[in-house]
């Protein structure tokens, strides 16, 4: 991933070093930093992410104080529903309704909006806080079939259907399942999963 032609590096947990030290570090190069939501001094930018005190309306003030000349980092997400308190670790950082899926269209038409070059889906994988977008018991394939089609509006040449998102379940329960015959298909079907080839997967999934 690039922009302008320049490497993208993204770090996750950039607190364990200070200000000053990541100052030291980047000296002496061309480097565009971005902090969460611009709270860094040393940042040349910021990026956005979740703050379920503030609610959405910090995402409506980043977007109004972000530089486009500049650049920045969108977001997106489903909800902030943490389990920190349930689990006794620390106080809950708050919360963000689903709203029956409106929450991930409106935090990614605000991204795309504002022109970010990069929309993080945060975190798009963190069961912990109820941000993921993975498939679940509670809300099917609902949030990647729409990260589907936000894609094909961007990039009409977009292939991949909803159905091609159940594939990997597909496969999971038929290796469940296969006898010693039947291994081969399937190590095959996964690695046309693998490269990108969902049609010729499915067929061998039927």
């Amino acid at each position: 991933m690039r922009i302008k032609g320049k490497p993208v590096f993204l770090v996750f947990g950039p607190q364990y070093y200070k200000g000053p030290q990541w100052t030291e570090m980047f000296q002496g190069h061309d480097i565009a930093i971005y902090g969460v939501n611009g709270k860094y001094d040393f940042s040349t930018d910021g990026y956005a992410w979740p703050y379920p005190k503030g609610g959405n309306e910090r995402m409506e003030q980043f977007y109004r104080e972000s530089s486009p000349s500049r650049g920045f980092i969108g977001v997106a997400y489903p909800r902030f529903d943490d389990i920190y308190a349930e689990a006794k670790v620390h106080e809950s950082w708050g919360s963000i309704p689903d709203n029956n899926g409106k929450t991930f269209v409106d935090t990614y038409r605000w991204a795309l909006g504002a022109k970010s070059p990069i929309i993080q889906i945060a975190t798009w994988n963190d069961w912990g806080e109820g941000t993921v977008i993975e498939p679940s018991v509670e809300y099917q394939y609902r949030d990647l079939e729409t990260l589907q089609r936000f894609r094909r509006q961007s990039e009409p040449t977009f292939k991949y259907k909803p159905a091609d998102l159940r594939l990997p379940v597909q496969l999971y329960q038929l290796r469940k399942k296969a006898k010693q015959g039947d291994r081969r298909k399937l190590d095959r079907a996964s690695s046309l999963l693998t490269a990108g080839n969902s049609v010729e997967a499915a067929k061998l999934l039927r």
